[in-house]
């Protein structure tokens, strides 16, 4: 069971129908098939795409709320995608990515259609994409990536099976300190109830909403410790923006009350967790829930 986070790229870039966006001290390009424009923030200098190519672009969407509604900055996150041929059934943003050279950084807005807006983004009216095209790749190199991609993925997912044990030692008697009391007069509290243990103390920087944060985490229900979920087992911590509801409200609210490099275990009630109904079958309702967790990324 993963955190359900509120929006998918794959999504975002057919969503894109049209845009408008005009920075005069930039320089801006009109796209041939469709109507309308991006930005040219910053020329590269590598080499361009061409049909059949595979091109890698880190990504960042930010939404006229001023939220963002994905970060893919981060190279294990680069989004990939082949160049095709532009022709009338192609998408602005595809035809965009079509046009630009490895190291070019760019700027587009994507107005949103108003009766065909996905979950989470009726109350945006456009979404502002942040791109850069990171790689342009053959055939050859897609698979050489792929494969190396793969093999530092199972090599991070061996060396988290080992964590995993660890912190299960860890958390079973953190959660046994807690229930005897052991706990009193350490723990601290957030506004609406989220009672959190600093087990090691970070010197990064703090989190602040909006923050784009990477943790590593182990869940277990209160009232037994039985585990339900933990990514380090995966070999893979889990991305999100700090306080932007892309998280259930217990980690939200604490996330906001720690630092890079922080390793601590939250206690969360029910009602900020998954509430009355739970998650069945994996967590009943009105279940209390703990997670140890290690801050790794802070990106702000």
């Amino acid at each position: 069971m993963r955190f359900t986070i509120i929006i998918f790229i794959s999504a975002l870039l057919m969503s894109a129908c049209s845009t408008g966006q005009n920075n005069t001290s930039s320089k801006t390009i009109k796209l041939k098939q469709n109507e309308g424009e991006y930005t040219l923030l910053k020329e590269g200098k590598g080499k361009s795409s061409s049909p059949g190519d595979y091109i890698l672009f880190s990504l960042l969407v930010k939404g006229n709320d001023g939220k963002t509604y994905a970060d893919r900055r981060s190279e294990s996150k680069w989004a990939m995608d082949k160049v095709r041929d532009i022709d009338s059934t192609t998408q602005a943003i595809v035809e965009m990515l079509s046009y630009l050279k490895e190291g070019d950084s760019i700027k587009m807005a994507v107005p949103l259609d108003k009766t065909q807006k996905q979950q989470g983004l009726e109350n945006v009216d456009t979404l502002f994409y942040f791109i850069q095209l990171e790689k342009v790749m053959d055939e050859a190199e897609k698979e050489a990536r792929n494969k190396e991609m793969m093999s530092e993925k199972q090599a991070k997912i061996e060396a988290g099976k080992v964590r995993e044990k660890e912190v299960a030692s860890l958390v079973d008697s953190l959660l046994t300190e807690y229930k005897s009391g052991k706990m009193d007069g350490k723990l601290q509290k957030t506004t609406n109830g989220v009672e959190y243990y600093i087990v090691e103390k970070g010197n990064g920087p703090k989190v602040e909403t909006g923050n784009n944060v990477k943790v590593a985490y182990f869940g277990v229900l209160k009232d037994n410790g039985k585990l339900f979920d933990n990514s380090f087992g995966r070999g893979e911590d889990i991305e999100f923006n700090a306080g932007q509801g892309m998280m259930i409200k217990g980690w939200d609210e604490a996330m906001l009350d720690l630092q890079k490099g922080d390793k601590a275990i939250l206690f969360i009630p029910y009602n900020l967790a998954y509430g009355e109904q739970g998650r069945p079958p994996v967590i009943p309702a009105k279940s209390d829930l703990v997670f140890y967790i290690e801050v790794n990324e802070v990106n702000k």
